[in-house]
């Protein structure tokens, strides 16, 4: 039951919502709008150890069954205190369907990770200085193909060839200054912080090595957090083939790291392959940092 205990309050509250739902259904009360924001954000403060009388045994036996339940996968929702049941077979089939997929935070790699099967073996790539290497017209050919032609969302009130040009002008023609005085003029690669990096980057990154993938065999599991890739392969000799081909069609550098003895730190996060095929996670503190804060 320990695992339950952090959402007792959150179900606590739906109850309590219930029920209150139902007594105005019947006009025995009246509710002001206000209070199912209030009591939901409640839900998520920490209050003491108080126990809840309005969580009945059968509550946590259903939600305990739920969370043993294989067919069901189970994941908070992302920007809202609520959790999202969704068949199992429905969401390892939309995590077998990414090929190149751009992780937001170490959460959604955990999502990703936990779900998927833990074959083969895991590695981490990284790309050296991408910013400063990033391909800016070719980079700028790919955001327009996007957006004119790839993209969901309606088209721009602009028509590709002066987007191409404005992006130009953005990236090419803009001046700084160095310490002696001198101005320059910057025609390819982005500085760190500037307000496109970002933008180039992952647009680079992203529909850059889409073209690998249509030249290369898809691995077991790929992932990246803009310049951190994580992938697993069937064998090293594959990361291998991977590693090359990447660096040829991208004309980066990429160093490449494999899990020693199963173990493989990315992000924050520390993996561990057990030997009955599943995955253990863990926070992951980088031997430099002291945890001093300044």
């Amino acid at each position: 039951m320990g695992k339950l205990r952090p959402l007792a309050k959150r179900l606590e509250i739906d109850v309590l919502l219930d029920q209150i739902f139902r007594l105005t259904d019947e006009g025995k009360t009246s509710v002001s709008p206000e209070l199912q924001p209030l009591l939901i954000a409640e839900s998520s403060r920490s209050r003491g150890t108080v126990h809840s009388h309005l969580l009945k045994t059968r509550h946590y036996h259903a939600a305990e069954n739920l969370s043993n339940n294989p067919d069901i996968t189970i994941r908070r929702a992302d920007k809202a205190v609520m959790f999202v049941l969704i068949p199992s077979e429905q969401y390892v089939s939309k995590l077998d369907s990414i090929v190149h997929y751009c992780f937001k935070s170490s959460r959604e790699f955990l999502d990703c990770v936990n779900s998927a099967p833990a074959e083969g073996v895991m590695a981490s790539l990284d790309v050296e200085s991408l910013f400063t290497n990033i391909p800016v017209l070719r980079t700028i050919d790919y955001i327009c193909d996007h957006v004119y032609r790839s993209s969901p969302l309606p088209l721009l009130k602009i028509e590709e060839i002066h987007l191409h040009e404005l992006l130009k002008i953005c990236t090419q023609e803009a001046v700084f200054c160095w310490s002696c005085g001198n101005l320059y003029q910057q025609i390819d690669g982005r500085y760190m912080g500037s307000p496109f990096g970002v933008v180039f980057a992952n647009s680079f990154m992203g529909s850059g090595w889409d073209e690998v993938f249509n030249r290369f065999a898809r691995p077991l599991l790929y992932g990246r957090y803009v310049d951190d890739v994580f992938v697993r392969t069937t064998d090293s000799e594959e990361r291998e083939r991977l590693l090359c081909l990447l660096q040829e069609v991208s004309s980066l550098q990429l160093t490449t790291e494999e899990a020693t003895d199963g173990v493989l730190p990315f992000l924050e996060v520390l993996l561990t392959q057990n030997a009955d095929g599943s995955t253990h996670t863990a926070v992951y503190t980088k031997p430099t940092d002291q945890l001093v804060c300044a």
